[in-house]
């Protein structure tokens, strides 16, 4: 609930906030359970799109990697692509390379894991 209420403000009756900016729910306005649970799915299918948007990129990126390599096999004496250098750990700070993508990647699939890990414990608990 305190995610729906800070970060995505999907709950805003009744919410009331301390000076140190906590908030609070009066009795009369928690959601059903029923409600909790549908945050939770709706969470969960916005992180999936993220994952599956994040997969998109990555596929761009290994195509564009393996274009420079296709590169550097036609002509041995040429230059090393940029998209190839990258590809290694040198890329990381750069999500616009292989290397960065997977970063990414693995940060959305560990934010999906723990959203997956909320909704399997909100539907183990009813």
């Amino acid at each position: 609930m305190s995610v729906q209420i800070s970060d995505e403000r999907k709950v805003v009756d009744g919410v009331a906030r301390t000076k140190n900016g906590h908030a609070y729910l009066h009795r009369d306005h928690v959601p059903s359970w029923s409600q909790g649970e549908s945050f939770v799915v709706g969470m969960y299918r916005r992180q999936l799109d993220r994952v599956a948007k994040v997969m998109k990129h990555l596929e761009a990126e290994v195509e564009a990697v393996r274009f420079d390599l296709d590169e550097a096999l036609a002509d041995p004496d040429g230059p090393l692509g940029d998209e190839l250098i990258a590809a290694g750990g040198y890329g990381r700070d750069n999500r616009k390379t292989l290397a960065g993508v997977l970063s990414t990647l693995d940060s959305e699939v560990m934010a999906l894991t723990v959203v997956k890990c909320h909704l399997v414990e909100v539907r183990r608990t009813v």
